[in-house]
């Protein structure tokens, strides 16, 4: 099991561009070393986008982090590819009350696996353990997605530090971000760009 409350603790993390880098080389032989070095940062930007103009010009990336995609990227690589699934780690309040994306047009559902846990916000220690638990395979393309791309972010680089290699950010998110009435949902992320879904 990772501890995820030792965060940003190591002398070793460092931020450049972004993104945070463990460069101790004992610490990188360590299971969890690049899951600590993603929280050093919470309102870190996106690594990269993809696809888009930086395809085939990737940059100095986490390995494994493919980057960021759309809720509408997502839904059409899900339709492509009959073994990617989607990883929705927001908390069960949000999954009753706010909604769940519906994939059942693509005979599939999305695997609910919180990253943190409701009302008091602490991080699912067993969050990768529980990934596994629901047959992800480290080679299958994982799409996560939370409110609004920050927890599936370090959830997505989480799992590129036990070996999944092919893990995507939804970028906007279930609701996305705030629009000028301080409302989320209307203006992008999955709901908004009127993708299927459905409320318990």
């Amino acid at each position: 099991m990772i501890d995820w409350r030792h965060i940003a603790t190591d002398k070793n993390v460092t931020a450049w561009g972004g993104v945070s880098k463990l460069i101790s080389q004992d610490a990188r032989r360590k299971s969890h070393w690049l899951a600590e070095a993603s929280f050093a940062m919470f309102d870190a930007r996106p690594i990269l986008r993809w696809p888009g103009e930086l395809e085939g010009k990737r940059p100095w990336r986490t390995p494994g982090m493919q980057g960021d995609v759309s809720s509408k990227e997502a839904w059409e690589a899900l339709s492509r590819d009959p073994e990617a699934v989607l990883v929705d780690v927001r908390t069960d309040a949000e999954w009753a009350y706010v909604g769940l994306p519906e994939l059942s047009k693509l005979g599939k559902s999305p695997l609910l696996v919180p990253w943190q846990s409701y009302p008091g916000m602490q991080i699912n220690s067993n969050f990768t353990e529980e990934v596994v638990a629901k047959g992800v395979r480290p080679e299958q393309t994982v799409f996560l997605i939370c409110r609004s791309g920050q927890r599936s972010r370090h959830a997505a680089l989480a799992l590129c530090a036990v070996g999944y290699g092919q893990c995507f950010n939804v970028s906007d998110g279930f609701e996305g971000g705030h629009d000028a009435e301080r409302h989320r949902g209307s203006t992008e992320g999955w709901k908004a760009a009127g993708l299927p879904w459905t409320q318990g």
